[in-house]
């Protein structure tokens, strides 16, 4: 694989082109006189976070950068791979504060009946 001769921030205002302003990959790649199939990691992790944490649809991100659905989904799984500590984490912590919830839940139902009950007594 050659190495590229653009600097960090010439590729990162092209990722973010893609990215932030919906411009298509072939229209960015045709101007950087690039390869539109290599794509960065920065990229590739861009592209998953939209469909991870912004929910966007995979065949509206396809769409939307000029790529098949099928890289997008091989990207997912690579990337989700390479976090699988962090999802366990992030796992964990949601079924402690969902524990925490339904304690706190509990708690709160508790004062407002005893509230009820104390507040009737001082009538």
């Amino acid at each position: 694989m050659s190495k590229s001769n653009f600097s960090e921030e010439f590729k990162r205002d092209a990722v973010r082109q893609i990215t932030e302003r919906s411009y298509q990959v072939a229209e960015v790649s045709q101007r950087l006189g690039v390869s539109p199939h290599s794509f960065s990691e920065e990229f590739k992790r861009d592209a998953v976070r939209q469909i991870t944490e912004r929910s966007y649809q995979v065949a509206e991100v396809s769409q939307r950068l000029g790529v098949s659905p099928h890289l997008l989904y091989e990207w997912k799984k690579k990337f989700s791979l390479a976090s699988g500590n962090q999802g366990n984490d992030q796992s964990e912590e949601i079924r402690h504060l969902k524990k925490e919830l339904a304690r706190v839940t509990e708690e709160r139902d508790i004062l407002k009946k005893a509230t009820a009950y104390f507040a009737r007594d001082a009538k």
